[in-house]
């Protein structure tokens, strides 16, 4: 086996083949690597959709690698960070019986018994060959779980995390997917670690795992992308598509808990439909309600929610997939990058002059280049990434959940924001330096991609347009203590907005006999607050927090993260 730099030890798998071959069929301990599959036992072990993943917290007496603990954990948190305490008692709900079968499955040789700590890495009586290690981490990302597959989607969230501030923080790559595990040294030195590294493309095409026999799997990660990072300096494969080419898969109405979904073939041909049933077609003008499984070729679709009255127009394929926390279903648009630029534009800026929407199309591009957001899914639809509108109609919602729409014009695809020349001098800027982030305001204060996401460029980029105080900037918003306690499923009675290394955070304080405190980036903050409050919730990175009758007033300024291209007037 070839040492690398810092004695590193990497396999690559790549159209289905592992290489190098030397030391790849050696089995090993490879720690927290195990967890998906006791994830998937958990799952297995609770098949009925409507039971959640469990939330629980990770504190001092919990065992776990970090000391003080993680505080409050869901499964993508967990997963993110590699919480003992969380994965420990998923086993322990599991029966042993079917965690031994779930990693047998997965190419694990399993001797001896399977306790909670042993299901979860923390022993040597289970261990794994480096190529099947990797072949099961493709599995995992390419094939949806025949139960729960919301579990594993969710799982994947967590590996996307890992790497923007998880245990895999310091891979210089942005949108790999990553998980990492550390293990006693793997030559007896006596208290010693050896660290261990997986790294995916989102497609789970092609992968590579890392074993750094003198370190921890944070430690892996990082020398691991490092590597990679060097070896893509020189450019892109000629095999690989260029970025133009390459389509975007978006997940659309994740805010909406959709029961009903129709999509309507307002193209000029018949358009296929495979689902459980069989192979069907869809002629056009001809509408089909949409149900878990089907999946719709490519066409151009007017969609409509009645529970909401929203009706959006997109272009490219769907697949429907059940919903785990309701009935209904929930879709995901796969499109060319053209047009998923087109429904940005529409959404975030569609009555800005056209240079700025060339400017903010360069943008889009640089942002997706840097890889996928959700999992197996590159974007959703939301702020989260962007607002994307899809082809229109404008839509006006009069309340969280009615939308408004000018039926008259909600049939008929409308023209391009971008014309082939628009799009050439967007494709042509999108290859050069510049924003790979957008905001809808800058505050006139930007920041830095560190100071917001804990990782990336220090440096902000400074808005041409905008610069100094001006109360117009400044938002504010009332939170109940009722919806924030329900956001962090626990009591709060602190929040701080503070900064840290050159980072913005959050610490929240939780009632508890030592009042434990817990630090949050602003994303992790921002989709916890949306789930009781709404995306409109938080605005943007807080300033400030000031204890009121019945709640909290937060302050700000600017709207959404703050980073990159403002695109406010």
């Amino acid at each position: 086996m070839k040492l690398l730099a810092a004695g590193l030890l990497v396999w690559r798998l790549a159209d289905g083949q592992v290489s190098p071959e030397e030391g790849a069929d050696t089995p090993h301990s490879v720690g927290s690597l195990q967890k998906a599959w006791v994830t998937k036992a958990w799952a297995l072990a609770h098949s009925d959709p409507a039971t959640p993943t469990p939330r629980s917290t990770c504190d001092r007496s919990s065992r776990c690698w970090l000391d003080g603990g993680h505080g409050a954990m869901d499964l993508r948190g967990a997963t993110a960070r590699s919480c003992n305490a969380y994965f420990r008692r998923l086993a322990a709900e599991t029966p042993e019986a079917l965690l031994r079968e779930t990693l047998t499955a997965a190419g694990y040789d399993v001797s001896g018994p399977v306790t909670p700590d042993a299901a979860i890495g923390l022993g040597p009586n289970i261990v794994i060959a480096p190529r099947r290690l990797l072949q099961a981490y493709a599995e995992l990302l390419t094939t949806a779980w025949a139960v729960r597959d919301d579990v594993r989607r969710e799982w994947l969230d967590g590996m996307r995390d890992a790497g923007e501030g998880g245990t895999a923080a310091g891979v210089p790559l942005r949108g790999l997917f990553a998980k990492t595990g550390t293990v006693h040294a793997l030559d007896g030195a006596p208290l010693g670690t050896s660290g261990w590294a997986v790294l995916f493309d989102p497609a789970g095409r092609s992968g590579h795992l890392a074993l750094l026999p003198r370190g921890t799997g944070s430690r892996a990660a990082a020398a691991l992308g490092a590597l990679l990072q060097k070896e893509n300096a020189g450019g892109r494969s000629a095999k690989e598509p260029k970025l133009t080419e390459r389509p975007v898969s978006v997940r659309l109405f994740v805010a909406l808990r959709a029961t009903e979904i129709s999509a309507n073939n307002i193209g000029s041909a018949p358009v296929r439909v495979d689902g459980p049933g069989g192979a069907a077609w869809i002629g056009p003008g001809s509408e089909v309600a949409l149900g878990p499984g089907e999946h719709l070729q490519s066409g151009t679709w007017l969609l409509g929610l009645p529970r909401f009255g929203l009706v959006r127009i997109v272009c490219g394929s769907l697949r429907a997939r059940g919903n785990p926390e309701a009935p209904g279903v929930s879709l995901v648009l796969t499109t060319t990058r053209r047009d998923y630029v087109e429904g940005v534009i529409r959404g975030e800026m569609p009555s800005a002059p056209r240079a700025r929407k060339e400017e903010l199309g360069a943008a889009i591009l640089r942002f997706l280049a840097r890889g996928a957001r959700h999992g197996a899914e590159d974007v959703c639809d939301l702020t989260h990434c962007a607002r994307f509108a899809g082809l229109g109609p404008d839509v006006t919602w009069t309340s969280r959940w009615t939308a408004l729409v000018d039926k008259r014009n909600a049939i008929a695809a409308p023209p391009a924001f971008l014309d082939d020349a628009g799009w050439r001098r967007a494709t042509d800027a999108a290859t050069l330096s510049g924003p790979s982030h957008f905001t809808g305001h800058c505050g006139g204060a930007p920041l830095s991609e560190k100071a917001v996401w804990g990782s990336g460029s220090e440096t902000p980029d400074v808005c041409p347009r905008h610069s100094g105080e001006d109360a117009s900037f400044r938002w504010t918003r009332r939170w109940p203590s009722s919806s924030i306690d329900a956001a962090f499923g626990e009591r709060v009675v602190g929040l701080e907005a503070t900064e840290k290394g050159g980072v913005r955070l959050t610490v929240a304080t939780f009632f508890s006999p030592s009042s434990k405190k817990k630090s949050f980036l602003y994303d992790d903050l921002h989709r916890r607050i949306a789930a009781t409050l709404g995306w409109d919730g938080l605005p943007s990175p807080p300033d400030a927090f000031e204890r009121v009758e019945g709640g909290w007033r937060v302050s700000g300024r600017g709207a959404g993260h703050r980073v990159g291209l403002c695109m406010a007037e």
